[in-house]
């Protein structure tokens, strides 16, 4: 079985990878930069600073999802009290808030609002990011 630092590199370098792919997709040039989804009602769910990967590591992570929340202009960025990496376990009614949410907003044709989930710290106002 591979050891705990096997576990914790993978884990950083699946991380970058992602990040690096993204930012290919976001150049100005490219299919995904901002406003690329229009309307469209998205919602990026950041867990809270802390754990194995806070401090910089989070930082950086929340700047990319403050950057994929600039797909549409009917988006929200929320950030769990969570530091969870699981968030969809350790912070269920979170998530399923946002799912509703965003079915709620793309059924009716209007603008995502704020959630109401007790334990969860205040999200940027849409299009502020």
């Amino acid at each position: 079985m591979p050891s705990c630092r096997y576990w914790a590199f993978a884990a950083r370098s699946s991380l970058l990878r992602e990040w690096r792919v993204f930012r290919g997709l976001t150049a100005a040039d490219r299919p995904l930069a901002p406003g690329a989804l229009g309307d469209k009602p998205l919602m990026v769910i950041t867990r809270a600073d802390g754990g194995p990967y806070g401090g910089r590591q989070w930082r950086l992570w929340h700047g990319f999802h403050c950057e994929q929340a600039r797909l549409s202009a009917n988006s929200r960025h929320v950030i769990s009290r969570r530091a969870d990496h699981a968030l969809y376990e350790s912070d269920p009614d979170l998530v399923i808030a946002a799912i509703t949410e965003v079915v709620r907003s793309a059924r009716t044709g209007t603008s995502l609002r704020a959630l109401d989930v007790p334990g969860v710290a205040p999200g940027a106002a849409p299009g502020a990011h």
